[in-house]
């Protein structure tokens, strides 16, 4: 409904015109945005329509790339502890190992 008049618009230079089509395009067209891809020439893209308001979009496209690069970092930040844990962990063990053969070695000698 946001920008029905971008796709309903007749003007030939829209290069994003089928973005919000459609539910599958409009998902599409916020992942771009959630991997920070094209999102600038997506809005200068907007504000060729004069009926759309450029406020709106605008503001639109920068709380979604606001929002979802946020999300988008704490999932990536959650991955990499995790690993970073599990990896520590596997290495604590193989550390406890290691002593303990050590140790049974000693006590062999």
């Amino acid at each position: 409904v946001l920008f029905q008049s971008y796709t309903d618009s007749d003007q030939p230079d829209l290069e994003y015109k089928q973005s919000f089509k459609d539910i599958p395009n409009s998902l599409t067209t916020l992942f771009i945005i959630f991997t920070m891809d094209h999102w600038y020439e997506l809005m200068l893209d907007t504000w060729k329509v004069a009926e759309l308001d450029k406020t709106i979009s605008s503001l639109y496209i920068i709380i979604w790339l606001l929002i979802s690069s946020f999300i988008f970092k704490n999932i990536f930040m959650g991955i990499m502890v995790n690993k970073f844990q599990a990896i520590r962990q596997d290495m604590f063990q193989e550390m406890q190992q290691i002593q303990i053969r050590q140790n049974i070695d000693l006590f062999r000698a």
